[in-house]
């Protein structure tokens, strides 16, 4: 009978064992991947905004001057906004999203991390049909 209970018992540690290894590989996994959520966030949040710029052009044959423009009417012609909400202009961390026309090339966004780490991504002039 002695044989049977320290037998018992040794699958009830086996267990918790098993149990506790695979909770300690799983928080090690997902902490290990939750750093680039921010950074794929803010690849997608720059995509859908370069889709709202894109649609501003579509509308008004020209970039807009700011990112303000895709909130309020600039009395540009053909303007048929908003395109964006407030929330749009600002990036992950809480800062601006920043909107380069440069010269007479695309426009480009780009976000950056409190890290210094920035991302960017030039807007390709939509095909007008």
């Amino acid at each position: 009978m002695r044989f049977s209970v320290n037998r018992k018992w040794r699958l009830i540690l086996a267990g918790f064992l098993f149990l506790i290894g695979i909770s300690l590989v799983s928080v090690t996994w997902t902490t290990s991947h939750c750093p680039r959520r921010p950074y794929d966030t803010t690849r997608l949040q720059l995509a859908s905004l370069e889709m709202k710029i894109q649609a501003y052009w579509l509308d008004t044959h020209q970039w807009p001057r700011t990112l303000q423009a895709l909130l309020t009417d600039d009395r540009t012609p053909g303007w048929q906004g908003p395109y964006a909400r407030a929330t749009d202009l600002k990036d992950v961390w809480g800062g601006d999203v920043q909107y380069d026309t440069g010269s007479d090339a695309a426009p480009i966004l780009s976000a950056r991390s409190r890290k210094k780490q920035t991302e960017t991504r030039e807007i390709e002039r939509p095909n007008a049909r």
